[in-house]
């Protein structure tokens, strides 16, 4: 009987200091960080991306699935990657208040990226834009801009324009390419007016930067920008993979070199993409119904 009593006590001590353990971690926030991505400049140098965040369990426990998350930073290291693929690791980092959720390209001197500072992505975004050298970082567009959010912004091949993609609660996209970085919120607006069928949005420069290409229903877009305005047209020939979308496009390099990180407590991880194709070698058609075919 003693020996029952002993047991169901024990159980009862052991529940108690498992509440009280997630009762204490539900009201305590701690710092943590996760590796997000890595993003290639040229066959020689690469940008790491790190989250840092305060986080804790919610209450009561197994309340829901997953911790809760607040302050983010986002973190950048500039990285140089040796021919036999060792890394020089980075001299500092440079910490942006925001949590990263795209972007990853050079223009200019300057790394674009795509941040929001909101709890819920989809209620502010914003692009900035960081001088890897000085470490300082300015912000080119805050949305929303008349209702439409940043989604998605590309360097061209040549690293002098981009293409940054807008879009509103209705589904309306306004997709704009400038010369280079711009903080005029009207800039991005002068965009063409484009209504996506039946895909996802794929913004593909063409070989010459001169053009991007956007599949959409049994159709691809060709837009151009002239006089300060983005506009659209059916396209005649248009390249048949919508990957990589750009030169030097980020997450591999140009000639195929691949960075993987597990988590911000191990090393990198040096590869090669197999069958990789070049963005200058990847193929055209007249046809949209070899649109992917061959792709990597």
């Amino acid at each position: 009987m003693k020996e029952g009593m002993t047991s169901v006590l024990a159980a009862r001590i052991f529940c108690a200091m498992i509440v009280l353990l997630f009762s204490c971690r539900s009201i305590v926030w701690s710092s943590s960080s996760e590796f997000y991505d890595a993003y290639w400049l040229d066959e020689e140098r690469a940008v790491e991306a790190v989250l840092e965040y305060l986080e804790k369990y919610p209450f009561p426990p197994f309340a829901v699935s997953t911790t809760l998350k607040k302050n983010y930073i986002t973190s950048l290291c500039s990285v140089r990657v040796r021919t036999d693929d060792t890394i020089q690791n980075c001299r500092a980092r440079i910490e942006i208040p925001g949590q990263l959720i795209g972007g990853g390209y050079e223009i200019h001197n300057e790394f674009l990226l795509v941040l929001t500072t909101a709890e819920e992505p989809q209620i502010e975004r914003q692009i900035v834009a960081v001088n890897l050298e000085s470490g300082l970082a300015r912000t080119l567009l805050k949305t929303p801009v008349e209702g439409f959010l940043i989604v998605q912004v590309i360097a061209s091949p040549d690293r002098k324009k981009i293409a940054a993609a807008l879009k509103n609660a209705a589904g309306e996209y306004r997709i704009v390419i400038l010369d280079g970085p711009s903080t005029g919120a009207q800039d991005y607006l002068n965009g063409a007016v484009v209504v996506l069928r039946d895909r996802e949005l794929q913004m593909i420069w063409g070989k010459n930067s001169d053009r991007v290409f956007i599949p959409s229903g049994d159709e691809v877009l060709e837009l151009r920008s002239a006089a300060g305005r983005t506009t659209s047209m059916r396209a005649q020939r248009f390249p048949r993979c919508s990957y990589p979308p750009t030169a030097n496009h980020g997450r591999i390099s140009e000639g195929g070199r691949t960075y993987f990180r597990q988590d911000t407590d191990t090393p990198a991880v040096i590869g090669r993409e197999k069958d990789w194709r070049s963005f200058y070698d990847l193929p055209e058609t007249d046809s949209i119904s070899e649109l992917g075919a061959g792709c990597p």
